[in-house]
């Protein structure tokens, strides 16, 4: 078993632990806290799977340059990659048992960079 720690009101991810860890009376108070079946790096796993964080590079030229490329962060909304333009400080929430993928609420963050990505 694994432990999520929540923000109470929203409900975002800020930590995940083993079912080991012991809280502080301070955490136990400010936070939420799930039990969670799954190791630590299982469910860290499953999260960053959900959100799919990526960085991608676009060349100016094909010739030798100083410049650099542009780069951009990008998510996954599991057929495409999306460009991320607001960044949420916690990108997964827990809620009624399933993870929600934060970025992806934000309707800035839904241009297409690449279409149709194969998983695998």
């Amino acid at each position: 078993m694994a432990q999520l720690m929540l923000i109470k009101a929203t409900k975002d991810v800020i930590g995940i632990f083993e079912d080991t860890h012991i809280f502080s009376s301070t955490e136990l108070d400010k936070f939420d806290l799930v039990q969670i079946k799954g190791t630590r790096e299982e469910i860290e796993k499953q999260t960053e799977d959900l959100v799919g964080l990526k960085e991608a590079w676009k060349s100016k030229t094909i010739e030798w340059t100083l410049e650099s490329p542009e780069k951009k962060l990008l998510w996954t909304d599991g057929k495409n990659l999306k460009e991320v333009v607001e960044r949420t400080k916690y990108p997964v929430s827990y809620v009624n048992d399933n993870f929600v993928n934060n970025i992806a609420k934000s309707s800035v963050n839904a241009t297409v960079i690449i279409a149709e990505v194969k998983n695998g």
